[in-house]
This record gives structure tokens, C-alpha cells and sequence, in this order.
């Protein structure tokens, strides 16, 4: 009898923990308003498969509770100026309507959000990773790929800003 109660207790555990979803605040990217990010965004390939790494500038604002506007400037490249958006879902589950598969915060305050999504890649049928890290004074946001007959992710594109 007790040997079922723990059987029980620990699969309604299991239940509760699946049916909590992970969730992001807009507090999570508030560190991020600002125009003085400079960095790089390292990107692969398509043809030589080779990385390749680009200047590029960041000015971020908070345009709505849950929408950050990200302008991308490249200092030696201004015709590939552009903006981006982060948006989280109303109801905190998604950044720009990927689901957040985790939210890790470390203990110097750095958060790490994973999204994932499906789409093409080169053509491809693929599953993305969209990796954000971030702190006050460093910003990552990294993108990863995997094709469907692949057996993992592999790095597309990432840019690293600090200020």
C-alpha cells in the first residue's frame, strides 16, 4: 500500500511538473534599453560553410510593455542597417511566437532563455534554437539549427554585444 502511494504521489509530481509552462517577464530584457551596444554577429555560410564575423551596433528601446524593438546598425556595412523585434506573448510563454523551453537565471544575475521553432533552413526543413543571454552590460542572441534527417544542432548566426 505505501509502495502505491509514492507511486502515485511521485507520477502526480510528474504531472504537475509537465503542466507548468517556463515564462519570461519583460523585466528579463529591461536591462537591455539602450543605444550603446557594440558588437559582432558571427554567422555561417551558406556556401563555404565557413564563419564569418561582421561589425555591428545595437540600440534597443521598449516600445510596449512586452515589445522591444532592436536596431541593428553595421558600421562597414550601413546598406544591412535593421530592425528586429522581441516580443513576449501575453501570456509570457513565447518570445515573437516561439515557445520558451527554458529560463535559467545564474547567480550573477545573468538570465538564459531557449525558444524553439520549426521552419527552413537553406531550403531545408529545420528545428531552430533561439538562445538569448543576457546582463546589464553583455547580450547574446544566438541561433541554432537542426535539419529534420539531422541528428543535432549546429551554429547558423550569433551576435555578442557588450557595453
Amino acid at each position: 500500500m505505501k509502495s502505491l502511494f509514492l507511486f502515485l504521489l511521485a507520477l502526480s509530481c510528474s504531472f504537475i511538473a509537465l503542466s507548468q509552462k517556463t515564462t519570461t517577464s519583460p523585466e528579463d530584457f529591461s536591462a537591455l534599453a539602450g543605444d550603446d551596444w557594440k558588437g559582432k554577429l558571427t554567422y555561417l555560410d551558406y556556401t563555404s560553410e565557413k564563419r564569418s564575423t561582421i561589425d555591428v551596433n545595437l540600440a534597443v528601446t521598449k516600445k510596449k510593455d512586452r515589445v522591444f524593438t532592436l536596431f541593428y546598425s553595421y558600421p562597414f556595412e550601413p546598406n544591412a542597417n535593421s530592425k528586429g523585434k522581441i516580443t513576449i506573448g501575453k501570456d509570457y510563454q513565447t518570445i515573437n511566437k516561439k515557445p520558451i523551453i527554458s529560463r535559467t537565471k545564474k547567480q550573477d544575475g545573468t538570465i538564459e532563455i531557449v525558444c524553439t521553432g520549426k521552419g527552413k533552413d537553406n531550403g531545408k526543413k529545420a528545428s531552430f534554437k533561439y538562445i538569448y543571454t543576457i546582463n546589464a552590460n553583455r547580450l547574446t542572441i544566438t541561433k541554432e539549427v537542426k535539419y529534420e534527417d539531422g541528428d543535432s544542432y549546429f551554429f547558423r548566426n550569433g551576435y555578442v554585444f557588450t557595453r
